[in-house]
């Protein structure tokens, strides 16, 4: 299972409870690649910094990037989407525990478009098993 996170604080925690149970999580930075207020997620501008002091962390392994686009996002979305997992990927040498091999962006409306744009991992729940139904 890989954990996305938004902050150092919620990545020391994750870290902190793996330590206590002797494993390596693996984690995905979140980025709120729309700016959207009701969504969590760093400015992509905080990428590199929040990578390096996740670097520092022990027991966690960071694998990639994680997005919800905007309702109804554009190609550009997702383009901008993919820059950011190429630039995370070419920091290999400044972060050598880290693993990056995971782009999660795309649901059941966008599936298509997110895998056109590299994503490597998906979320069709409502493709499967039909739309929520809110109480």
């Amino acid at each position: 299972m890989i954990q996305s996170v938004d902050s150092l604080r919620l990545a020391s925690e994750i870290d902190r409870y793996a330590a206590k149970a002797g494993r390596i999580m693996d984690i995905l930075i979140e980025i709120n690649i729309g700016g959207e207020e009701t969504k969590s997620g760093i400015d992509s501008g905080k990428l590199r910094e929040l990578a390096h002091e996740i670097q520092q962390l022990g027991n966690v392994r960071l694998r990639g990037l994680m997005a919800i686009p905007p309702v109804g996002s554009g190609e550009n979305v997702f383009d901008e989407m993919h820059g950011l997992y190429e630039e995370l990927k070419s920091m290999r040498n400044e972060l050598p525990d880290a693993r990056i091999d995971t782009l999660s962006m795309g649901m059941s409306g966008d599936y298509e478009l997110a895998v056109k744009h590299g994503s490597t991992l998906v979320r069709i729940g409502s493709g499967l098993f039909g739309a929520r139904i809110y109480r």
